[in-house]
C-alpha cells in the first residue's frame, strides 16, 4: 500500500502531461487531431488504451499501465528516473481520463485523471488483510476521491494542477486517517519534454490510532531540467515541518529542511551534488529530550556511468554476462563518494547544552574491481573500496557517547586523539581509513 502513494501519483501525472504536451498550438479540431496520434504513441511506450468516448468538445478514456519496461523508458525521456521493478508493481491498475476542450487562450485544454482500479498486487495484499478496508477504497475509487486536475494553456507550452484534497478514515482494527491538502503543481513544456515542474503542497498526515501520526507541512519543491540530457537537472526543495508521534512516548520534529541538488552528465558519466540544511531537530523519548541545531549535509556523487545504469536497471537478473558487462562499464572511471560536511553547530540534551560534531569522508571503487570474483564472492569487492573519513566530537558530546557500556569497550582499544580549537577548545578525533579490506581507526588496525 505504501507505494501507491504521492509516488504513483506522480507518474500518473507525468503520464497524463506528456499525453497533452504533444499537441498542436490549435485547439478543438486540431488539437483532438493531434490526440489521436498521440495516443498511438501512447500505446508505443506501454500503455493500453480503451473504453474511448469522443464528443464534441469532450472525451474519455481508461489508460492502462500494461508494459512496465517501455513505460520506464519512456518516463526516463521526461527526465523521470523509475525502474521496470518498481513500475510492474502498477500491473493492473487503470487510470480514468476526462478531456475538455476550452476556448481560452489560458486554459485551452483541462483533463481530470483518477484511478479506477488498483494493481492487482495491491488488491491482493489488502484482501487478504483487511476486506473493509478494500470496500472503503473501492467507494474512493468510485466517488473520485483520488483525483488529479489538469489546465493546459493554448500553445501547450505550460500548465497548472492540483490533486483534490483527501481527508479518509479507514475503520478496521486499527483506525487509519489520510489527510492531504494544498496540493499544487505548475510547469512548463519544450520540445515535448517537461522542462519545468514546481510543487507547492500544504500538508500532509497520516494518523494510526493512537500508535502514530505523522505530519508534513508546507513542502515546496522545484525540479528543472537543465540540458539535452534527463540527467541534466536542478531539484530544490524545502520542508518547513516534519512531526512524528508514537506512542505518546516519542517524538520527533523537524523544523525548515532545505536542500539544492544539482545533477550533471559529460559523455555519460554522472556528477551530483546536494546540499542540505536542517534548522532544528527536536527529539524526545520518555523523559528524555534532545535537540540538534542547525545540522548541514553536503555529498557529491562523480564518475558514475549513467548509461550503464539505466542498462543495468532494465537487464534480465538472470543474465550475467550482460550483468558483468554493464558493471565493468560502470565502474570503468571508478566511482567517488565525498561527504564534504555532515555536522551540527550544537546538540542539547535536556536543557544542557553539549558543543557539535562533524564529519567528512570519501569514498572510491576502484576500477580494478574484479567483477567475475566478485560475483562469485561479495567480500572480495573490498579489497577495490577505500575509504578516508573523520569524525570530530566535542569533549562533552563525546563524554555522552562514551557513557553507554559498548562504547566503552570499544574505546579501551580505539581510544580518540584530541585536538585544540583557535578559541581553545578540546576536540575528540577519530580516523578512520578502509583500504583493500583493511578497517583502521587512528591508526590501529581493527581487521
Amino acid at each position: 500500500m505504501r507505494k501507491l502513494g504521492f509516488g504513483v501519483l506522480a507518474i500518473i501525472a507525468v503520464a497524463g502531461i506528456y499525453y497533452f504536451a504533444s499537441g498542436s498550438a490549435q485547439i478543438t479540431k486540431e488539437m483532438k487531431e493531434q490526440v489521436n496520434n498521440e495516443l498511438v504513441n501512447l500505446k508505443e511506450n506501454g500503455f493500453a488504451i480503451s473504453e474511448r468516448e469522443i464528443k464534441e468538445s469532450q472525451e474519455h478514456f481508461v489508460l492502462d499501465f500494461n508494459d512496465s519496461t517501455k513505460i520506464a523508458s519512456f518516463l526516463s525521456t521526461q527526465g523521470i528516473q523509475a525502474k521496470s521493478d518498481d513500475l510492474t508493481i502498477l500491473k493492473g491498475m487503470k487510470i480514468g481520463v476526462d478531456l475538455k476542450y476550452l476556448d481560452s487562450a489560458k486554459n485551452a485544454l483541462s483533463a481530470d485523471l483518477y484511478p479506477l482500479s488498483l494493481p492487482n498486487q495491491i488488491t491482493k495484499d489488502i484482501s487478504a488483510d483487511n476486506k473493509q478496508a478494500l470496500l472503503r477504497i473501492e467507494k474512493m475509487l468510485k466517488e473520485k476521491s483520488i483525483l488529479i486536475h489538469v489546465d493546459f494553456n493554448k500553445l501547450l507550452s505550460g500548465f497548472t494542477a492540483y490533486v483534490k484534497d483527501i481527508n479518509e478514515t479507514f475503520e478496521g482494527v486499527e483506525k487509519i486517517q489520510i489527510l492531504a491538502k494544498g496540493m499544487n503543481f505548475e510547469g512548463d513544456i519544450e520540445n515535448k519534454k517537461l522542462k519545468h515542474i514546481k510543487k507547492d503542497i500544504e500538508q500532509i498526515e497520516l494518523r494510526v490510532s493512537n500508535e502514530l501520526n505523522i505530519k508534513f507541512l508546507s513542502i515546496k519543491g522545484n525540479h528543472a531540467l537543465l540540458g539535452p540530457s534527463p540527467y541534466d537537472t536542478s531539484l530544490d526543495y524545502s520542508i518547513k515541518n516534519i512531526e512524528l508521534k508514537t506512542n505518546q512516548s516519542t517524538a520527533l520534529d523537524i523544523k525548515n529542511i532545505i536542500s539544492k541538488t544539482r545533477t550533471s552528465a559529460t559523455d555519460s558519466l554522472l556528477n551530483s551534488k546536494t546540499k542540505t540544511s536542517i534548522e532544528e531537530i527536536n527529539m524526545q523519548h520518555e523523559a528524555n529530550k534532545y535537540k540538534i541545531l542547525n545540522t548541514d549535509f553536503n555529498v557529491e556523487v562523480d564518475n558514475l556511468n549513467a548509461r550503464a545504469l539505466e542498462k543495468l536497471q532494465k537487464v534480465d537478473s538472470n543474465d550475467k554476462k550482460e550483468i558483468k558487462k554493464l558493471l565493468k562499464e560502470m565502474l570503468e572511471k571508478g566511482i567517488k563518494i565525498s561527504i564534504s560536511s555532515l555536522s551540527s553547530k550544537s546538540v542539547v540534551e535536556n536543557g544542557s547544552k553539549l558543543g557539535g560534531f562533524s564529519v567528512n569522508a570519501s569514498a572510491r571503487i576502484d576500477n580494478s574491481l574484479d567483477i567475475d570474483a566478485s560475483m562469485e564472492n561479495p567480500l572480495m569487492a573490498l579489497q577495490a573500496v577505500l575509504v578516508n573519513s573523520r569524525l570530530t566530537l566535542s569533549s562533552k558530546l563525546f563524554s555522552l557517547a562514551a557513557s553507554d557500556p559498548k562504547a566503552m569497550i570499544f574505546l579501551m582499544f580505539f581510544p580518540p586523539h584530541e585536538e585544540k580549537t583557535k578559541s581553545g577548545e578540546t576536540l575528540k578525533v577519530f580516523d578512520i581509513n578502509f583500504t583493500k579490506g583493511s578497517l583502521s581507526i587512528n591508526g590501529v588496525a581493527m581487521f
